[in-house]
């Protein structure tokens, strides 16, 4: 994601409490698809991290193509 896109939107993932996590050397599906499918689909940067008390997740996307997305109304 390029840092120079505007405003950005950042959210973090934090599992505590679990059994201690590591990193496996082969990455499985769900690696996959929560970090390289989120980085394709949103142009985002995101990261997995294994810590000791649990894994996190964070992704970092720009704002601007949320925001300038067409707004539609729905009929009730």
């Amino acid at each position: 994601m390029p840092r120079d896109r505007g405003p950005v939107f950042e959210i973090t993932w934090r599992e505590t409490g679990g059994p201690a996590v590591s990193r496996h050397e082969k990455q499985g599906f769900g690696s996959s698809v929560t970090v390289e499918v989120i980085e394709f689909a949103l142009d985002a940067r995101v990261e997995l991290t294994f810590q000791a008390a649990g894994l996190v997740w964070q992704a970092t996307l720009s704002l601007e193509p949320i925001t300038d997305m067409p707004h539609t109304s729905q009929a009730a």
